[in-house]
């Protein structure tokens, strides 16, 4: 009986704005490779999968290729690369988007929690000579990411 039950599910529209600072990038030379923070903490599922989801909604505003995405199928190096992106910038993120051959970081300032953008942006600082800001639009900021000497993008 309970197999051919038929009732309404209880589902919640979800609308997602692509930002201009997506949109921004589609005007920009291509092929190029994005990134985007923040990331939620991996643990909290429902979060991440979410924001995972929105991520590949944004791309669309560009077409270019992203890192993010969602399939269900979890890999390691997406696994680590997510972990990494949660304590961005720092040495171990910068390093493996260098790798990863990513172009672009598009920072959402209004995904950080109250009080938090103040310490992201010190951090920023301390890493000017491998993130150039391109573009600031709204809630958005647009970094380049520059390659330091004897690391090599993957093209």
């Amino acid at each position: 009986m309970i197999e051919f039950a038929s009732f309404p599910l209880g589902l919640e529209r979800i609308r997602v704005q692509i930002p201009p600072i997506d949109r921004w990038l589609a005007t920009r030379p291509t092929p190029f490779v994005v990134a985007e923070v923040p990331l939620p903490d991996p643990g909290n599922i429902v979060m991440w999968e979410m924001r995972q989801t929105t991520l590949m909604l944004h791309a669309t505003a560009h077409w270019q290729k992203t890192v993010h995405g969602y399939s269900g199928l979890r890999l390691p190096l997406h696994v680590d690369l997510y972990d990494e992106l949660t304590k961005f910038p720092d040495e171990q993120s910068l390093a493996s988007l260098t790798r990863l051959g990513v172009t672009y970081v598009v920072m959402h300032t209004d995904w950080y929690p109250l009080g938090e953008l103040a310490e992201i942006d010190r951090r920023m600082d301390r890493f000017r000579d491998r993130l150039r800001l391109e573009h600031a639009e709204g809630e958005g900021r647009v970094y380049a990411v520059i390659p330091t000497n004897g690391s090599a993008r993957r093209e």
